[in-house]
């Protein structure tokens, strides 16, 4: 699995308190802004669309894409799956859940791989992992995070990132950060000129 490589980012608290407000974005959030327009942008160039699913960050990075400039063309959703029942409802196998536990590499490629087979999208993101501050029910540590994406038809990209000890809004920056920078990744290969952004 490749490691990640943009470092961690600690925000100021409150920065996600406002996602069901008139305003969700504060701070740092022009760093996310940049990097989902830039991923719509060279989807759309190459009539690409996108599909996410998310366990620990309930929806927020197809939020985050959705805000971008000609999202609509790009976007086709999400699936949010915090708990096993719903990622097997979407289709993860009930064992590799038990194998594995809900935090691990193989159920973040079935969670991509699943929702490729229930969407009409070209390229999944998909995210598991413990947002903390406790450890999850499965006793996986804060900060342990599982990433996939992948084009359809192509092999799906995994990566394992262990933030540490966050607070709560800052891991979940970074664990949207990292998913947008694998999505962009994804899509590079396919020729996408995308703007790169600290």
């Amino acid at each position: 699995m490749p490691a990640a490589q943009s470092g961690t980012v600690s925000l100021v608290p409150g920065f996600f308190s406002a996602m069901a407000g008139s305003d969700p974005y504060r701070g740092a959030d022009e760093i996310l802004r940049k990097k989902a327009a830039s991923i719509v942008g060279a989807a759309r160039a190459l009539k690409l669309t996108l599909v996410t699913v998310e366990s620990c960050t309930a929806g927020r990075i197809a939020a985050t894409l959705a805000d971008a400039p000609n999202a609509s063309e790009v976007v086709h959703g999400g699936f949010v799956t915090c708990t096993d029942a719903c990622k097997e409802a979407l289709g993860v196998p009930a064992s590799t859940i038990r194998r594995y536990t809900p935090v691990s590499e193989e159920v973040a490629r079935e969670m991509a791989a699943a929702a490729l087979n229930h969407s009409p999208a070209d390229i999944v993101v998909a995210v598991t992992g413990a947002v903390g501050p406790a450890k999850d029910d499965d006793k996986s540590p804060a900060g342990l995070m599982y990433f996939a994406a992948a084009r359809r038809g192509k092999p799906v990209k995994v990566m394992k990132k262990e933030f540490g000890k966050l607070d709560r809004d800052s891991m979940l920056f970074n664990t949207i950060e990292e998913a947008l920078d694998l999505l962009d990744h994804v899509i590079e290969p396919e020729q996408a000129i995308s703007a790169k952004t600290g």
